[in-house]
């Protein structure tokens, strides 16, 4: 246990047990001992060991606990290669081709390093979610047995990342299927990131490529009530508008009984509609009787490397440098030997 600004103070356990850390006036107190408590006044508090657990849930070796103002945030410490490990396991099946593997490693890596670099002043560098990349702690003995592919994907592409025309690392997107064309980053958000849009016609692989949401009424109009006009009661209309040459719905235009009308960003409509429900930015929409449908194909926002599409393309021989290049052509490969940690809010 160890405050970042105090002493180390060693404490033995000879037997596995629960602690009890709570907040006191400012202070962490640390309780689970026989006969006393200890008392941290620092806002960070430091726990490493080899097997710790939160709410029956296994961590890094190395965590922090820092005091918020309503909230304790659990912060883990581990070297950028073990991350990686984390990181790919949960993002793709382990038993997909090695290459496809290598790719997302590779991916996975690039984007960790722009993140760190644009959040070095913040608490922690990634979410453990989708926010950034999900994350799960895996221990040396959970990856020998089952993550061999896993450990030799990482492994085999050490220190490797993507590198921008700027000479800095990638910030190297990617999602589960972009269903026939990847986005580029302007087109996904706006932004100017090197990210363009690509061909990928190895796609829909994905067996639940095509999705379809059917809402009613009252469920579209709660769904988009951010947006209604004042004394609206329903949506009559939502319109796609797409860009030639692209697939995908570049913005969306809806109505309302009283024919006052809103247009906002694809993207921004498919989040008030909900991820996981509306799967992409590739779609139509169909208004029958007293019910919305909408049809569409892929899964996320489309831009980078496609999970699904690079499946294929390392059953078809293709090795991770060309399934990069495919996907994020005007990149270049580099590497770096990687010491500093990667911090991550679990």
């Amino acid at each position: 246990l160890q405050g970042l600004d105090s002493t180390l103070q060693m404490v033995s356990l000879p037997e596995p047990q629960n602690l009890i850390l709570h907040r006191d006036q400012g202070r962490w107190v640390v309780e689970g001992f026989k006969n006393h408590a200890i008392v941290f006044k620092e806002k960070f508090l430091a726990l490493e060991g080899p097997d710790l657990y939160i709410n029956h849930k296994k961590v890094p070796q190395k965590i922090l606990l820092s005091a918020e103002k309503n909230s304790v945030q659990v912060i883990g410490v581990l070297p950028l290669e073990k991350y990686v490990m984390g990181v790919l396991a949960h993002e793709m099946p382990a038993q997909w081709p090695l290459e496809t593997l290598k790719a997302q490693a590779v991916a996975t890596r690039s984007y960790t390093l722009a993140v760190i670099k644009e959040r070095s002043k913040k608490n922690y560098h990634l979410e453990s979610s989708v926010m950034d990349q999900v994350y799960g702690f895996l221990s040396d003995e959970e990856l020998n047995s089952k993550y061999d592919k896993i450990i030799e994907a990482v492994e085999s592409t050490q220190g490797q990342f993507l590198e921008s025309s700027k000479k800095i690392a990638l910030k190297a997107y990617y999602h589960a299927d972009c269903g026939g064309q990847t986005a580029s980053a302007q087109e996904a958000w706006t932004t100017q990131e090197e990210l363009v849009s690509v061909t990928d016609s190895s796609c829909p692989q994905n067996p639940k490529a095509q999705w379809n949401l059917k809402l009613s009424e009252s469920e579209i109009s709660r769904r988009l009530k951010k947006w209604a006009p004042v004394g609206a009661q329903k949506i009559t209309q939502v319109k796609p508008i797409g860009v030639p040459g692209r697939l995908r719905v570049a913005q969306v235009e809806m109505t309302w009984d009283h024919a006052a009308s809103r247009t906002v960003e694809a993207s921004i409509f498919r989040e008030a509609m909900g991820f996981f429900d509306f799967k992409s930015t590739q779609f139509k929409v169909l208004n029958q009787a007293d019910s919305w449908i909408f049809e569409g194909r892929g899964f996320g926002h489309g831009v980078g490397l496609c999970q699904w599409g690079s499946r294929f393309l390392g059953h078809q021989g293709w090795d991770f440098k060309k399934i990069l290049q495919h996907y994020y052509p005007k990149t270049t490969l580099a590497a770096k030997k990687i010491t500093a940690p990667t911090v991550i809010k679990l």
